[in-house]
């Protein structure tokens, strides 16, 4: 299940869409973009599971802004790269790294 904290948690995380199942749930998420997707993670504890855990939405989200930027922005996973602290980058996290750099870019910084 995408909602790990169970049946209340599910509730009062999704509201009126708690009667939707997983599946349907993903699925209405396909049609966010990625600041809608971001702020649907903070509505409770069952949708920030579930935002967090997808991982192909992001993905998706993350190419179609470069593509659409026309390759400009990279992605650039090693960003986070840190010999003393190795971690793993989420697809959520390159997103998050893209837009800051496309803003940064908008205001003159390279």
């Amino acid at each position: 299940r995408l909602s790990a904290g169970g049946d209340a948690a599910r509730s009062a995380g999704w509201g009126a869409a708690a009667v939707l199942n997983d599946e349907q749930l993903g699925s209405c998420l396909g049609y966010l973009d990625g600041a809608s997707l971001a702020a649907a993670g903070g509505v409770g504890r069952a949708a920030y599971a579930a935002t967090h855990a997808a991982g192909d939405l992001w993905r998706d989200l993350c190419l179609h802004a470069q593509a659409a930027d026309g390759g400009r922005t990279c992605l650039a996973f090693d960003v986070w790269a840190d010999a003393a602290a190795p971690r793993s980058v989420r697809w959520k996290d390159a997103y998050a790294n893209l837009h800051v750099r496309r803003q940064h870019r908008r205001r003159g910084g390279g």
